[in-house]
């Protein structure tokens, strides 16, 4: 369980320092999602790395990247490996359709996963980093699974019962892989600075509008 948040989010105006839009978002919501890795390309592009281009209408619509800027000193780990992911060639001027890397892009899901779970306990936002928590209950998860299975093959015997019970132990063990990972106290102030800056960029679109 993490440490209690103080008191009342205060607005934030800049985004964190010293980590990525990925690193930032997966302390926060202790995952990472697609989204979260479509927000980094936006970022890319913002700080001029990339180019993203829209072409067609509706459902024909495509995004086309191009590769801008190959210096990948001030990169996080897992910036420079979603850019080696996009462009194969990794060379000025290299260009992708954003559509055709469907496959490619939930591999490297998977590698980025890992990579920021493994970075972020390193940095200390975690005690006990998500991934980490789910290894702890992985045998009990097995196991549960196991049970499962021999319950349809008693399901006569039981009337059901055996089945539901193996189910229902496997979603409470399932819970508890969420809820075990637990933030350090630096990685809970930084899940108020996000929510400081989403409460801030509320109040200015609010304002835009």
């Amino acid at each position: 369980k993490d440490y209690s948040i103080r008191g009342v989010i205060a607005p934030y105006f800049e985004r964190p320092k010293n980590l990525s839009v990925m690193q930032a978002s997966y302390v926060e919501s202790n995952n990472l999602s697609p989204q979260d890795m479509s927000a980094s390309m936006i970022d890319l592009a913002i700080r001029g790395y990339i180019q993203i281009l829209e072409t067609g209408e509706g459902s024909k619509v495509k995004h086309q990247l191009i590769l801008k800027n190959i210096d990948l000193k001030y990169l996080s780990r897992d910036e420079q490996e979603l850019l080696k992911a996009l462009f194969t060639g990794f060379t000025i001027g290299s260009a992708v359709t954003i559509e055709t890397l469907k496959n490619k892009l939930y591999t490297t899901y998977t590698v980025l996963k890992k990579e920021i779970d493994i970075s972020m306990k390193e940095k200390g936002f975690y005690e006990l980093s998500p991934l980490k928590s789910v290894s702890h209950l992985f045998l009990p998860l097995v196991l549960s699974n196991i049970l499962i299975v021999m319950s349809f093959f008693t399901a006569g015997i039981t009337n059901n019962v055996g089945i539901v019970i193996s189910i229902l132990g496997t979603v409470i063990i399932i819970i508890f892989m969420k809820l075990m990972a637990k933030r350090s106290r630096e990685g809970n102030l930084l899940v108020e600075h996000m929510k400081g800056l989403k409460l801030y960029l509320s109040f200015s679109e609010k304002d835009r509008i």
